[in-house]
């Protein structure tokens, strides 16, 4: 628009002079000579012979097809033109401003001219005095095209919004000159992708300025007061302030308004982008709030756009139901009475002709393009997100359109509707309905599309179908190829495919949960599927493997294949991620796998334990799921939990190759027993060992070897058997104190008197009872000692020990309890003292029961139980 404009030259308001001086310049160079004049009326008429030749050369040079404007520019730029026109822009005539402004209007998208601009000191200042209203139209007109190109740097636009230069531009919405109001918009479009300008037009006296645009005769400045708001209301930031003002506009109902109207149709790009901006917040509708008889409060929303046809209007662009014209409705012969751009009425014009009348016809509509439907796609999925809108969406059933674009013939359209599919399916009316319209076998298609965004969008669809409801996942199981179709989505390796690797074991794990398809999940999965996935770049991928692992690697076959191609090692270095849901994920799955007694045997490693225990001490990691896994790690290796924690509880139970190594202060001070065998004769603490003789399976040793490889300083390549396993020789003298136990005290039906028996013979074994008065005495150190001479080792079997102190005893105690299925504890008191606790229930004399812990003594009065809370077990705990 500004590039047509003819500067008219106003008459001068001097005295009597000579008359008019016709100049003839047949060279632009000169042209820009005299711009130098101090002729106000010569720089007026060069500043207007050179805006011809740049406006003239575009109409005749570009249609001779010898050359393009942008040459002339060029030409002109290289004649010094920016430095004879910029102090034009000072002048004291509003002319010459004016004339000078429309040529640097047109030349200043050139680097080389918006540079030289930039040079000048103050420049902004001087366009703020330029865009004042008592300047020339034009002049404002040329002003905002000049800061519009300048703004294609942003180092401008900071100094724009520094300068303050926003409410000046924003004020030129005012002007009645359309071009002005134009290149306003367009100056704000292109500076409103800088925070601190959105901040600024996040005004209501602007978002009305901007509202009013839409009203303009001009589809230009309607189209893009619409982008400007829909970059508005994008900003995540700032979207609830803005969206609150627009809403006391009742802006929604103006934007509907416009996609209602299909004469406008130009502008329902524009239009549905605002919208769906504005739907994905639940305050910019229309809500009311209405109290039952009950006292709950039920949130109707948008109760009035159905009724209104105002939800309708918007639906319209999910099919290709094109709109009544009013001209349709109400026929008129000779003579049509249209609305123009903003509504309001045009005088009556005559029909056109029937020539005109099929091209405009033949014209494609709006509603039909692809753009359209994925804009509309894109409102609905905003405005589902909301629960109660979406019970809106259903009631106008929503899921019948979205279903029929699923086989649109443009893919982008198919997966638009996948993606709002997704969100609507949140609701279970939607899942079921969506069901009843076939939308699982259009979706299951997109799923084994090669094309990644098909392929994410269906399987995202799908992930959400199946979240809680076990009628789609039994339907999806069936198929022939559904489970197929979500498999073949964890094989995908493209960073930009992690939305179906995501959606596709979000969609497993659903399917997995379930009673009915589980194993129908179970069977077409492999221990090594989920490997490559918790080795993924991606953090949400690595989040919903780990959930994956947890809910499918659990039969011995999978977990035998998930070691062998090193899913622990991988599941066990996603405890190092800094983010929460990766590490809450992977320890949720060691959880689960530490359920099977070979899966825990092969993570209760030093290193593993270690993770666990740092983070379990800060506050900031620490969760249910840290502890948990934690826990049971702990409980698959009970050497390092009683040298850990000094306490092994009730479910604790003591097996064969079972050893104590003492208190320490870190897991890395626990070596394993092949290790401590290896070690000879020292001055350190001996390890007592539980040896029965039961002999090492294949199993066994493959736990050792895979044990070797998470051990610290191991790497994964050395999987080759150890040279020569080291195994503890049987404690004959243990294995029949056993077989005693198991003939003479578990047959006994009272658990009081099993638990008296068993402490009087694990202190007979041990040297019988210490009277108070022989403590002193009473030193079996120096036969310990004696032992450990013999064997030359630090290592000594229970079963070897003749005198034995409270240790010795309380932790063969515990053993041969476990062993005969007496619940009991053992713990690491203060100064190395151990005592075993035992829970029996007591009935008392009005029949009542309940249970009571009792302190075993092995040392003072063997087969006493005394009460825990009393003095005397403070006593022994304290004398022993």
């Amino acid at each position: 628009m500004a590039a047509k404009k003819r500067i008219k030259r106003e008459e001068s308001d001097g005295k009597e002079g000579f008359g008019p001086v016709t100049v003839g310049l047949r060279e632009a160079e000169s042209a820009i000579l005299l711009l130098n004049c101090s002729e106000n009326e010569v720089v007026v008429c060069a500043c207007d012979a050179l805006y011809k030749f740049l406006s003239k050369s575009k109409l005749t040079c570009v249609n001779r097809g010898r050359y393009s404007d942008d040459n002339n520019k060029r030409l002109l730029l290289k004649q010094n033109l920016c430095q004879n026109l910029l102090p034009l822009l000072s002048s004291g005539d509003k002319l010459v401003r004016r004339n000078a402004l429309s040529i640097l209007g047109l030349i200043s998208s050139f680097k080389d001219a918006a540079d030289a601009i930039r040079k000048v000191p103050n420049y902004l200042s001087l366009f703020r005095k330029l865009l004042n209203p008592e300047e020339f139209d034009n002049t404002r007109e040329f002003t905002l095209l000049t800061l519009k190109n300048l703004c294609d740097d942003s180092s401008t636009v900071g100094d724009v919004v520094q300068e303050k230069l926003i409410p000046p531009i924003v004020d030129c919405l005012n002007c009645l000159d359309p071009d002005v109001k134009k290149n306003a918009l367009d100056a704000l479009l292109k500076m409103n992708k800088d925070f601190e300008v959105r901040s600024a037009l996040a005004v209501t006296s602007t978002l009305q300025l901007l509202l009013d645009q839409l009203g303009s005769e001009f589809p230009s400045i309607q189209n893009t007061a619409l982008l400007v708001f829909s970059r508005l209301t994008s900003d995540c930031k700032l979207q609830t302030t803005i969206r609150s003002q627009l809403q006391k506009m009742n802006a929604f109902d103006t934007f509907i308004d416009l996609l209602g109207k299909p004469e406008l149709n130009d502008l329902h790009l524009a239009a549905l982008s605002v919208t769906e901006h504005l739907l994905e917040d639940v305050n910019c509708v229309k809500v009311s709030e209405i109290r039952s008889h009950h006292g709950d409060i039920k949130t109707l929303l948008m109760q009035d756009l159905l009724r209104s046809g105002k939800l309708h209007t918007l639906f319209r662009f999910l099919g290709d139901q094109e709109a009544k014209r009013e001209s349709d409705k109400q026929p008129q012969v000779g003579a049509s009475s249209t609305k123009g751009k903003g509504g309001s009425p045009k005088k009556t014009s005559p029909q056109k002709s029937p020539r005109k009348a099929k091209t405009q016809e033949e014209k494609p509509s709006v509603i039909t393009l692809p753009e359209t439907k994925i804009h509309a796609c894109y409102a609905v999925m905003r405005a589902a997100h909301n629960a109660d809108i979406r019970r809106v969406l259903h009631d106008a059933d929503v899921e019948q359109m979205l279903v029929h674009l699923l086989s649109h013939e443009d893919q982008t359209v198919r997966s638009s509707a996948a993606q709002a599919i997704a969100v609507v399916s949140r609701s279970s009316l939607c899942q079921e309905r969506i069901l009843q319209l076939g939308g699982l076998e259009w979706l299951i298609r997109m799923t084994c599309s090669e094309k990644y965004e098909t392929k994410s969008a269906g399987a995202l669809a799908l992930a959400a179908l199946t979240t809680g409801n076990p009628a789609l996942c039994h339907e999806l199981a069936e198929r022939s190829s559904g489970i197929d179709c979500l498999l073949s989505c964890l094989d995908l390796q493209d960073p930009g495919a992690h939305t179906a690797v995501v959606s596709g074991l979000t969609a497993l794990t659903s399917l997995a949960l379930e009673e009915s398809t589980r194993p129908m999940v179970l069977q077409r999965i492999s221990g090594k599927v989920f490997v490559p996935c918790l080795l993924s770049g991606s953090t949400t991928v690595q989040t919903k493997a780990a959930l994956a692992t947890a809910a499918m690697i659990c039969e011995p076959e999978k977990l035998v294949e998930f070691c062998e191609n090193d899913g622990i090692q991988a599941l066990v270095h996603l405890l190092n991620s800094p983010v929460p849901d990766v590490c809450r994920s992977a320890c949720w799955a060691i959880f689960t796998l530490g359920a099977d007694s070979h899966a825990a045997k092969l993570l209760a490693t030093s290193s593993v334990i270690k993770q666990l225990l740092a983070i379990n001490r800060s506050a900031a990691k620490r969760n249910q799921f840290t502890a948990l896994a934690l826990q049971r790690l702990l409980d698959a290796k009970l050497e390092i939990k009683f040298a850990l924690t000094g306490r092994l509880d009730f479910s604790d139970q003591i097996q064969n190759q079972f050893y104590d190594v003492g208190a320490v202060l870190s897991v890395s001070d626990v070596l394993s027993l092949p290790d401590y065998m290896e070690q000879t004769l020292n001055d350190k603490r001996p390890i007592y060992v539980i040896s029965i003789g039961e002999n090492h399976s294949d199993e066994d040793v493959f736990q050792q070897v895979a044990v070797a490889e998470l051990h610290d300083g191991d790497t994964i390549e050395n999987k080759t058997l150890p040279a020569g396993v080291l195994t503890m020789a049987v404690d004959d003298r243990l294995v029949q104190w056993l077989e005693h136990v198991r003939v003479h005290i578990e047959p006994l039906t009272n658990p009081r008197q099993q638990f008296s028996e068993l402490a009087e013979f694990v202190a007979s074994q041990y040297g019988g009872c210490v009277k108070l008065e022989d403590l002193e005495t009473f030193r079996p150190e120096l036969a310990l000692a004696e032992l450990r001479a013999q064997r030359m080792s630090n290592v000594i079997p229970i079963g070897t020990i003749r005198i034995g102190n409270q240790l010795h005893r309380t932790l063969l105690f515990k053993f041969l309890a476990d062993q005969i299925g007496l619940p009991t504890t053992l713990v690491r008191g203060n100064y190395g003292r151990s005592y075993n606790e035992v829970v029996l229930e007591d009935r008392s004399e009005t029949g009542s029961s309940h249970s009571r812990t009792y302190i075993v003594d092995l040392m003072y009065t063997p087969g006493r139980l005394i009460e825990a809370t009393s003095r005397k077990a403070l006593e022994y705990i304290s004398l022993f």
